[in-house]
């Protein structure tokens, strides 16, 4: 494979990269597009490592945000006062 050839495919994989990560059904890849960065990623190096690291930072995105969700507890003090204020503000018993 030659250096210019190989560029262009990672070229080409990085611009399709989270797509083809996300599998994302409203911006889909086409079977052409999902074939040629599976095969680009098995030839390449730098890319899997890319895509490895991707992966590693949506993983962690993920746990994050089901750490810092509010607990049930936490969402019914704040609707009881705001049930308060909206009632003490309308003069609503």
């Amino acid at each position: 494979m030659t250096s210019n050839f190989l560029m262009r495919e990672c070229r080409r994989t990085a611009r399709n990269l989270q797509r083809f990560l996300d599998r994302d059904p409203s911006a889909p890849l086409s079977e052409d597009d999902r074939r040629r960065v599976e095969a680009h990623l098995k030839e390449c190096e730098k890319c899997r490592t890319l895509s490895e690291e991707f992966q590693a930072l949506h993983s962690s995105l993920s746990d994050l945000g089901s750490t810092l969700a509010p607990s049930d507890e936490a969402v019914d003090r704040v609707k009881a006062a705001l049930d308060r204020a909206l009632q003490a503000e309308t003069g609503q018993p």
